[in-house]
């Protein structure tokens, strides 16, 4: 199976920091928090002038400079973050789609022995990052694109399941809380 490094198959853009001024051509920005849907809260701001500075498009992935999180825009979790511009801690990275798929690729950033080894090459003493450079180095493997769709798929089934475990044990936990309140209400009847 072939090997490329990440370069030779997407293009790999660090973000911008956002002007928060109100502008009349204000502009969407993707935060790190913003890769969770639920905590998703786009802040506005002047459009970037850095030449790097691209919006996301359906497709791009966008990973947290930190690792660990990796979203498709406009897809399932990245719904919405299509047309924002991502903001410093987050990798824009449009892969050549010709060749690899945006879930398949999201898959193997956020598997966790790539994962770890690219939260080991992370720089700075207070916000760590991945340096771009590692990123750009990160072998690939890649089987054919019906397999990458297979592997992205399930990529996709695991967060899905991810989310609804999530939301059962939230309203496990409400629910508890409610039983005690009746138990403790009861007492005082």
């Amino acid at each position: 199976m072939e090997t490329r490094v990440l370069a030779h198959l997407a293009e790999v853009i660090t973000g911008s920091s956002p002007d928060r001024r109100v502008a009349r051509d204000a502009v969407r920005f993707i935060q790190i928090k913003d890769l969770d849907p639920q905590k998703r809260d786009l802040v506005a701001g002047t459009r970037p002038t850095a030449k790097r500075a691209l919006a996301a498009r359906v497709g791009d992935v966008l990973l947290a400079a930190r690792g660990g999180q990796a979203v498709i825009a406009g897809n399932a979790a990245g719904a919405g973050l299509e047309g924002a511009y991502p903001t410093l801690d987050v990798y824009l990275i449009r892969p050549d789609q010709e060749r690899v798929d945006p879930a398949y690729l999201a898959a193997w950033l956020t598997f966790e022995p790539v994962r770890s080894s690219l939260q080991a090459s992370t720089t700075g003493a207070l916000i760590p990052r991945i340096p771009i450079g590692s990123l750009k180095d990160l072998p690939i493997p890649l089987p054919s694109l019906e397999r990458q769709r297979q592997i992205g798929a399930l990529f996709h089934l695991a967060y899905q399941e991810a989310a609804v475990l999530e939301q059962l044990a939230a309203h496990t936990a409400q629910l508890r809380t409610r039983q005690l309140a009746a138990a403790f209400a009861s007492l005082e009847s």
